[in-house]
């Protein structure tokens, strides 16, 4: 995989750790988008940490298997089921 870098925002601080699993960027500033991928060139360390931390939350929340578990949670709580699995 690769460090990821995205754009600021509600959603974006919600699910994402700066330096973390990515390097987030005021929206509409190019400036600070170079900057950013200067940071990862020049600092070997940050990007693997960068890399891995992107990886680490795309396993835990976008894998197909998390993304199967959600869709089953959301038709047990509509069909009245909820933890119908978990008890099974």
């Amino acid at each position: 995989g690769l460090p990821v870098i995205t754009t600021r925002g509600a959603r974006a601080e919600a699910a994402f750790v700066d330096a973390d699993n990515v390097l987030l960027c005021p929206p509409r500033d190019p400036a600070s988008l170079a900057d950013a991928m200067l940071r990862l060139q020049a600092d070997a360390a940050l990007s693997a940490r960068v890399r891995r931390g992107s990886e680490d939350l795309t396993a835990r929340h976008f894998s197909w298997q998390a993304t199967l578990d959600r869709t089953v949670a959301v038709f047990d709580e509509t069909l009245g089921r909820a933890g119908a699995r978990a008890s099974a």
